[in-house]
């Protein structure tokens, strides 16, 4: 997963927080706003557990569309795109959850609020 967390004590304290990047570790925009806008009371553990499952769904759309592709489909509000891509991630989760014999975790739960629009 690509979450990191800001904590050297050169970072100001207002801004030591964890942070979902894409592999040339720029910030991912939804991630960041719905960080900004909805998770920033939550406990640093469990917005790294939401920015993480947002992270695993921007890799998903990634890996069937191509990178940036998320932040252009939310941007646009294309909702079929948006959709269909929330299913094949669904889809995907049930699989893995199915095989390692484990409850749909989080990361399901994280990616189907982002963004509030």
């Amino acid at each position: 997963m690509t979450v990191r967390c800001l904590q050297d004590p050169l970072v100001p304290p207002a801004l030591r927080s964890c942070v979902a990047v894409d592999a040339d570790g720029m910030p991912r925009f939804w991630a960041t706003v719905h960080d900004a806008s909805e998770l920033m009371l939550l406990a640093k553990n469990t917005r790294r557990t939401a920015l993480t499952g947002i992270d695993a769904f921007y890799i998903h759309v990634e890996a069937v569309h191509g990178a940036d592709v998320l932040d252009r489909l939310l941007v646009e509000l294309n909702v079929d795109e948006i959709t269909s891509a929330l299913e094949g991630f669904r889809m995907r989760e049930l699989n893995k959850a199915a095989v390692e014999q484990r409850v749909l975790g989080t990361r399901w739960n994280s990616a189907i609020r982002l963004p509030n629009l």
